[in-house]
């Protein structure tokens, strides 16, 4: 979801581009790009960590940031410093603590994009069932499982599951450097977000019209009612002005009715369109990684 990931992938294509261009300049426009990256998210996590009461999209947005900044200024550091701009070579330790960082940090980022998805689709799918289970306290337990999640996931080569990324004096950080049973974890677990990812978008997409049509024939009905003639028997000037204020107070709460159904709407018109946006950069962001990843192991 952001730009340090495509970053990080290129470093290991850019051999051939090493001759032409040189590793210094590729490293200060990977410099450039991390830069820009970690600003960016240090200003969504200061905005939000000044908010006095936060709310469950605050404890979500607050740890997908955490996860870009850290990868850019610190994984992404780290293979600039080291590759490009040759501060010191890489040490069997130091491609472990890299490797590990980049997969924590991806891991995180992408199972925060899944986690927002599905509070998303809960909220109007089971708008009931989210105002009473879906709590900040839990939000935050959760997003704390993620991150061990995202630890767990990064070290498995070094317990067994794949091998370190250093060899011949040289860090592989690509996945089909770590080991075949690392790829295929990885790409399991990386499809399974998608398709959940998806899924809660159809579902978004289909809670959000079905909410949008009965406001519709809410709206129309009301106005049905409106447009009635109004039967009124008034013998005396006192009993037409109760009829005229009821008449009037009746109006302003349909008027109030209206605007409220709108807003609500509305509402669910950009959560759509925010959860369409989410699931076409998921997809720019990963299903390329992923898929190369297939033909590496075939």
């Amino acid at each position: 979801m952001d730009f340090s990931i495509a970053a990080t992938n290129a470093t290991n294509t850019t051999t051939s581009a090493n001759s032409t261009i040189g590793p210094f300049i590729i490293g200060l426009l990977l410099q450039f790009v991390a830069v820009f990256d970690s600003l960016g998210n240090l200003m969504v996590i200061i905005a939000v960590a000044l908010c006095k009461n936060w709310i469950i999209t605050d404890v979500l947005l607050l740890s997908l940031s955490m996860a870009d900044f850290f990868d850019a200024v610190a994984a992404l550091q780290m293979v600039i410093l080291i590759k490009y701009f040759r501060v010191t070579s890489w040490t069997y330790l130091s491609c472990d603590v890299f490797n590990v960082m980049v997969y924590t940090f991806r891991m995180a980022s992408a199972t925060t994009v899944t986690l927002i998805a599905v509070e998303r689709a809960l909220i109007l799918v089971c708008p009931l069932k989210h105002h009473t289970t879906i709590t900040k306290t839990k939000i935050k337990k959760a997003v704390v499982a993620v991150w061990l999640f995202a630890i767990v996931c990064a070290i498995l080569p070094l317990i067994g599951i794949g091998h370190s990324g250093f060899h011949g004096q040289e860090c592989y950080f690509q996945l089909y450097d770590l080991g075949k049973s690392y790829t295929i974890f990885f790409e399991v677990i990386g499809l399974l977000m998608l398709a959940l990812v998806l899924s809660c978008y159809i579902a978004i997409k289909t809670a959000g019209g079905k909410f949008i049509k009965r406001q519709s024939l809410f709206t129309t009905s009301t106005k049905d009612r409106a447009n009635q003639p109004q039967k009124m028997v008034s013998t005396k000037q006192k009993e037409g002005s109760i009829w005229a204020t009821r008449k009037i107070a009746r109006g302003s709460c349909k008027a109030v009715g209206v605007r409220r159904d709108s807003r609500g709407v509305q509402s669910v018109r950009k959560v759509s369109t925010m959860m369409g946006v989410v699931v076409l950069l998921y997809y720019v962001s990963w299903l390329p990684f992923l898929v190369s990843l297939c033909f590496f192991q075939l």
